[in-house]
Order: C-alpha cells, then sequence, then structure tokens
C-alpha cells in the first residue's frame, strides 16, 4: 500500500521503526511515545547519543526527535518540540532537536522557525519512510548543526540564547526603573546599548507592571520634531497608552504647531493619571543634542526640551506619581558641560554620566565557547581570550570575528578546536579585511559626536597617553577604547586599527560619514554604517586582487602562448571604453590596470575567457555576480534592507572562493 493513504499513526510508526534502524550504533532509544497537540499527531523519541556523536554533535545530553507526518509543516511542530523539552526537566538538549518529516520543502521552515524560538532545528526529510544510515544521518545531522553561523546577528538581541554578560545588569537597571529613578547608558557603536535596552524591557514586560514609551532618537520623523512638539508626542502616545492599557509603546510623532508650556502640561497632566510606574527610554538620544548630525536645531530645542522634563520629573516626585527615565546614546558630552551656548545646562546632574562598557573578559570568553560549540567550534579559554583581547571585549565585533573564522572552517571537519597559531593568522586576516573597516565606523562616530575626544585618543595611539587629562582617560577607559593600565593606551589590536586608520586615511573609504541612506523601515544609515564600511572593503580589496590576476595572466599568455593577439598592453587596452583608450596608449601596463574601473575589470576577463574559465567556471555566473557587486549599496541613495546586504555578501563570497583557489 501506497504510505501516502495510511493515517497518521501508521505513518509515524513506520518512520519511527526507519528511524531505529538507522540509528544502529549512534543513538539508543530511551523512551518512546505518541503525542496529539493541537490536532497533530506526533511520534517522541529520546535519543541517547554514543560518545562519538556526542563528540561530533557536542551535545552532552539526550536529543529529542520528533515526528511529524504533515507534507506542510506548520509552526506548531516547532512549538511542540519547544513545550516537550521545556517539560523534561532538562534532561533533553536544550538547544537543539531532530525533527523527521514529510514536507518537501520542510527542512528551511523548520530552521527558520526554530532560530525564531532560539534553537537549532536538525530536519530530517524522509520522503519514503526510510531513514538514512547511521553514516549518512550522522553527516546530515553535522552539516545541518554546524552550517548555521550562530554568531552572525546584526541587531539587537535580547533572548537568552545570544545576550550574554549583562543579564543582571538588565535586570537590576529595569529594577530600579520602577522607582523613580534617571539612569543613562553611554556607549560606543555596537557597544550593546540597543540590545539591553530591549532585554530591560522584556525584563519590566514580564515581571513589573509600568507603562513604557520608547523615543528613538535616530527617526527623522522624531529628530526634526521641536522641543515642544516632541513632548506633545510622549504625551499624547502615554494617553493612548492609558486608555488601551498599553504597556509597552513607541513614541507617535505628532508635528502640530505646539506651545512648549502648554505640551509640557499635557505630559504632566497625563502622568498623573496613572497609578502604576511611567518609565521614558530614550534611545539613540544623540540625534535630539546640540551635537546633533542630523538637526542643527537641537542646539537651542535640548535645553528647552530637558528643563520641562526636569520639571515635570520634580512635580511628578512632590506628587507621589512615580516616572522614571533611562537614556542611551554614544556622547554623554551634553549632559556632563555645564554651559549649551552660555545658558545653564538644564540635563547636567540630572542625567547621570553612566556607561555599558566592553563585556568582562570572563563573559566574553564564556560568550566565545558557547556559540563556538553550536557551530563545531572548539574555543579553548586560551584561543577565545585571543579573540576577545583582539576585539577589545566588544560584542559586536567578537561575534564578527567569530563569524569570519566559522566561514574559514570547514563543515566536514567539524567539530574541529583551532589552535592558537591558526586562530592568529585568521585574525590578522580579519583585522585586515572587515574588522578595521566596523573599528573605524565606531571611532569615526564617536569623534563625530564627542569630538573633544579625538585628540585623547590620536595621543593614546601615537604613546603619549601620559599627557591625557584623566577624565578624558576615564571616559575613555569607560567606552572601551583604551584599557586600565597608565599611562592609557589603546585597547586591543582592532582598536588600534582603527586609530590608525583615521589617523593616516581620514574619512571612511568609499563612504561618507555625512551620508544617511533611508530603508523601508524608516532605520538611517547609521545602522548599516558596519555593514557597508565591510562590504566597501571587501569590494576594494577584491578589485585590486583582480588586477593583479589580469596583468599576471594575460602578460604570461602574451610572452608564451598567444604572443600573435597582441603585447600585454594592447590585449588589456582592448576591455577599455574607446573614448578612454588615447589617455592610456603611453602609460605603463601597471598604471593602466590601477586606472581600470570595475566594469572595464569585468569585460577584459569576459574577452579573455579563456585564460580565466578554470578560475570562474561559469562565465555568466561570473558576469550575474561582478553585476551584483558593481551595484554597491552604500554608492546609491535608494532603499536598502538586509536583501541588498546579503545579495552583496553573497556575490563577493562567490568571487572571493574562486580568487583564493589560484
Amino acid at each position: 500500500m501506497d504510505g501516502n493513504y495510511l493515517d497518521p499513526r501508521d505513518q509515524t510508526t513506520r518512520i519511527i521503526a526507519s528511524l531505529k534502524s538507522g540509528f544502529g550504533d549512534f543513538f539508543s532509544i530511551t523512551y518512546e511515545e505518541y503525542l496529539i497537540r493541537e490536532k497533530g499527531f506526533y511520534g517522541v523519541l529520546y535519543a541517547k547519543p554514543a560518545r562519538r556523536v556526542r563528540n561530533a554533535l557536542s551535545v552532552d545530553r539526550e536529543l529529542l526527535v520528533i515526528v511529524s507526518t504533515f507534507q506542510d509543516q506548520q509552526p506548531r511542530t516547532v512549538q511542540t518540540a519547544k513545550e516537550i523539552i521545556d517539560s523534561s526537566s532538562g534532561r533533553l538538549e536544550a538547544s537543539a532537536f531532530i525533527v523527521a518529516h514529510r514536507d518537501p520543502r520542510g527542512n528551511l521552515k523548520l530552521k527558520r522557525w526554530g532560530r525564531e524560538q532560539s534553537l537549532f532545528v536538525l530536519p530530517l526529510y524522509v520522503p519514503a519512510f526510510e531513514a538514512p544510515s547511521g553514516d549518512d544521518l550522522l553527516r546530515a545531522l553535522s552539516y545541518e548543526m554546524f552550517s548555521h553561523d550562530p554568531f552572525d546577528i546584526t541587531g539587537p538581541v535580547a533572548d537568552d540564547v545570544n545576550f550574554y554578560g549583562r543579564r543582571e545588569e538588565a535586570r537590576e537597571l529595569a529594577k530600579k526603573l520602577q522607582d523613580a529613578q534617571i539612569r543613562s547608558c553611554f556607549g560606543i557603536r555596537k557597544i550593546g546599548k540597543t540590545s539591553i535596552i530591549h532585554r530591560i524591557i522584556m525584563e519590566m514586560k514580564e515581571n513589573y507592571e509600568c507603562a513604557v514609551v520608547v523615543i528613538d532618537g535616530q527617526r527623522d520623523a522624531l529628530f526634526q520634531l521641536t522641543a515642544a512638539q516632541l513632548l506633545n508626542s510622549i504625551a499624547s502616545t502615554l494617553n493612548g497608552s492609558f486608555e488601551n492599557s498599553a504597556r509597552i509603546a513607541e513614541v507617535r510623532p505628532i508635528n502640530d504647531a505646539v506651545e512648549v508650556s502648554a505640551a509640557a502640561e499635557k505630559l504632566r497632566f497625563t502622568i498623573s493619571k496613572f497609578e502604576i510606574p511611567v518609565v521614558l527610554v530614550f534611545d539613540e538620544v544623540d540625534y535630539l543634542t546640540p551635537g546633533s548630525p542630523t538637526n542643527a536645531a537641537w542646539r537651542e530645542e535640548f535645553n528647552l526640551f530637558w528643563r520641562n522634563v526636569r520639571a515635570i520629573y520634580q512635580h511628578c516626585k512632590l506628587s507621589d506619581r512615580n516616572v522614571s527615565i533611562f537614556v542611551s546614546g554614544v556622547s554623554s558630552k551634553w549632559f556632563s558641560v555645564e554651559s549649551i551656548d552660555g545658558i545653564e545646562n538644564a540635563a547636567l546632574a540630572f542625567v547621570p554620566e553612566e556607561y555599558l562598557s566592553p563585556l568582562p573578559r570572563g563573559a566574553a570568553v564564556a560568550m566565545i565557547r558557547r556559540l563556538g560549540k553550536q557551530a563545531g567550534l572548539v574555543f579553548t579559554d586560551e584561543t577565545a581570550g585571543q579573540i576577545a583581547d583582539n576585539c577589545g571585549c566588544m560584542p559586536f565585533w567578537i561575534r564578527k570575528a567569530c563569524s569570519f573564522v566559522h566561514g574559514r572552517v570547514e563543515i566536514g571537519l567539524r567539530p574541529f578546536e583551532p589552535q592558537g597559531a591558526l586562530i592568529e593568522e585568521m585574525l590578522v586576516d580579519f583585522v585586515s579585511s572587515d574588522g578595521s573597516a566596523m573599528s573605524q565606523v565606531a571611532l569615526a562616530h564617536l569623534f563625530r559626536v564627542f569630538p573633544d575626544l579625538r585628540e585623547p585618543v590620536l595621543a593614546c595611539a601615537e604613546g603619549r597617553g601620559d599627557i591625557v587629562k584623566p577624565g578624558f582617560a576615564r571616559v575613555l577607559e569607560k567606552y572601551g577604547v583604551i584599557g586600565v593600565a597608565r599611562p592609557a593606551a589603546i585597547s586591543g589590536t582592532l582598536m588600534m586599527k582603527g586609530v590608525e586608520m583615521i589617523l593616516h586615511g581620514g574619512e571612511l573609504e568609499g563612504i561618507s560619514n555625512e551620508s544617511r541612506v533611508e530603508n523601508r523601515d524608516g532605520e538611517t544609515f547609521g545602522d548599516w554604517a558596519d555593514e557597508l564600511a565591510i562590504l566597501s572593503r571587501r569590494i576594494n580589496v577584491l578589485e585590486r586582487s583582480l588586477r593583479g590576476i589580469c596583468v599576471n595572466f594575460i602578460r604570461f599568455s602574451a610572452m608564451n602562448i598567444d604572443k600573435d593577439r597582441g603585447s600585454t598592453r594592447e590585449r588589456i587596452l582592448r576591455g577599455f571604453d574607446a573614448r578612454r583608450r588615447p589617455a592610456m596608449e603611453r602609460l605603463e601596463v601597471e598604471e593602466i590596470i590601477a586606472k581600470s574601473y570595475w566594469l572595464e575589470l569585468v569585460n577584459l576577463i569576459a574577452r579573455e575567457w579563456v585564460l580565466f574559465e578554470r578560475i570562474f567556471s561559469d562565465k555568466c555566473l561570473f558576469e550575474e555576480n561582478a553585476r551584483i557587486v558593481n551595484e554597491r549599496p552604500d554608492a546609491h541613495a535608494k532603499e536598502l534592507d538586509f536583501a541588498d546586504i546579503a545579495l552583496q555578501r553573497r556575490a563577493l563570497t562567490w568571487l572571493e572562493d574562486r580568487i583564493s583557489r589560484i
């Protein structure tokens, strides 16, 4: 009988039987049952891995195997598995499980839904009720488990799987914000400020009864408001939360003309209606300061805004109304200067000068080792410490460095323990390619919003840390730019490389610091600066490599193989636009190729395809990927999203992989 006509129980029984046969000496089944959840019929196995499997998959506990016969898998399969794992009292591996299924498109769907739940789903497609053999099964599971890059996270994180080293800090801040306190969180780009805000909000949502309004200063619609309009917008959003009993809200901009006194009174009155604590969370506050890179009007509006916020806060304290304020941004300057344009600074001594520093070294090492285990990379304390020290314990930089290592180690070799010498070699490559661009972006942004720090940092880089004033040294230490030792010195190889690039190169190569690109979600260029800087650097390195390859291959051919096709200069010039050739004819070959544009290089390789076919194999794929690389997202005022970045990454990786084989 065709298996498709069997009822779900019989189908499940046949799959379980084939799994038991395929598991062989690799897994032993310690528990078996059938479940009905949300009208779905599931088979459940607890599979105890043999030592070989435990080492190969880097798991210590039993693995859940759930069998689902739906030919169109739904998220409830993952949810059911998660509930089973949660109720196993620690018996089952918490971060990974196997799903045996019959959906031809199920592998991608199940993995995606698993990532949404912070779980690694190992999908196993069994179309004919026959599971693969033990070796094939282990190979398939190893690939599924280790091909995913757990380090590559570009946005803020708050979940337990990805939030490292600051859980207690976030809990303590959430607790303090229930008690009419004012707290702040200043730090360099990508230090994790937005992540800790997300975690604080999650803590408040789960454990406290309060009303939270988030004011994200980087939104165009917000930083274009006046002080009065922003106060009015906060008041209106809070009023909506009160009427709808909403606990978390993001401020809705209202640009109606309004007097600042009326807006402040409206906000004070709205707060007074709440019996529960009100928490105002300011993220990316730099856009709402006198140093705003986008709206110079905030040089005047800043004092007006904070003077009224301060008055409202003090009134609420006297009226026993619980209102708290949390401020997050890069620059603490405008909350520490005594006056602005000769007027007393209303935010001075109101917003405390508190910083989100790099991770403690122990927490950074723990993060590297735990995530590495998920990728089949066995880092020791020493090798994890190498990475942490190189990256100055900056969590985002650490993730990018580890992602670089992940991409350099073949999946088939895992689990793999990279030795110190190999890590050192990879870190050198990472710093020279991706890392230096990230460091330069972070420092350039810091100097733009806090220009007073530029000279002290450059002095430390030049070995003149003893001349840096103690106040600046303390701030730079909190930012993680310098270490705790004195005289002050730059912290970590990656940070030093970024300083050197600014010292010798000025602005970012290929990217203007003042450029602002807005994508369809309203995010600004700043959200993409690190990704774009990395892409720009990779493209420039690739372009230089292609120039060298073109010259060497064509020169060898002209001298030894195809002498009748002309000299090296003549053959290279044929790839140029006819209007550009006259200006090039008197130059040396190296000078000609150095002046070539990307499309001219691509055209030259296409014309000389016989020489380059062994490198790139497929001419159509080469031209398509070269075209994608030419459409640089950082060079156009266009809508930008993760698809653009992913497409560029994939095209660059394809070309880089081919060149690396030479």
